[in-house]
């Protein structure tokens, strides 16, 4: 999952952005500044790790920079929706924390304010958001496991079989169900297990078909 650092430069200014050498390949760095105010120092172009780094000159004016930034957020938002991104403003500018808690409402993303990189911190926080989204998808999987259960055992029952065979088609279905290959899987499982592993394998098909990943 992809880090994304946006920078008001004109509020932090070279503090913001220290001690970000360590920063790795799936940290986005994007930095904000007008040219009236400020100059970009050039020493920061060569200390940002292993991240990737972009500098926006924007036009100058009342709350520019910070209209811009939160406008380039809400596009990363929308380019990025479902990927597990994490958002970092780093800004001491506190209205900032206004918007922040609209779109954390709007999306399933992780958006916080810091006022400078702090690689150890933000590392924890990562970890934390794989952590959750892990679990997020653990427990989509179990449900739809459950489903799954469900209606091979609903189809097995409306095409006359009983009981032990019903959970045992069942059964191997779902030590199946979430590996590369799951329907040609289930096959070779059936063909294993079954004399008629066709008849059975053409009726759980079209169920099976909905869960190949």
């Amino acid at each position: 999952m992809n880090t994304y650092y946006l920078i008001d430069y004109e509020n932090v200014g070279d503090d913001g952005i220290l001690n970000c050498s360590k920063l790795d390949k799936t940290d986005k760095i994007h930095i904000f500044y007008t040219g009236d105010k400020t100059r970009i120092n050039i020493n920061i172009l060569n200390n940002h790790g292993d991240s990737e780094f972009e500098v926006h000159k924007i036009p100058s004016g009342n709350q520019s920079v910070d209209m811009h930034l939160v406008s380039f957020l809400g596009y990363l938002l929308g380019i990025n929706k479902g990927k597990g991104s994490s958002y970092i403003i780093i800004s001491k500018d506190k209205d900032y924390d206004n918007v922040i808690k609209f779109l954390t409402n709007k999306s399933k993303d992780k958006i916080v304010r810091a006022v400078k990189i702090n690689p150890s911190v933000l590392k924890q926080s990562k970890d934390a958001l794989q952590t959750v989204v892990a679990k997020q998808s653990n427990n989509k999987n179990g449900k739809n496991k459950t489903k799954l259960n469900q209606e091979i055992q609903q189809r097995m029952s409306a095409e006359g079989y009983y009981g032990k065979a019903i959970n045992n088609v069942a059964k191997i279905v779902g030590k199946c169900y979430g590996q590369n290959n799951f329907l040609r899987n289930v096959h070779n499982a059936l063909r294993n297990e079954y004399d008629d592993y066709l008849e059975i394998y053409k009726s759980i098909k079209p169920i099976i078909s909905k869960y190949e990943k």
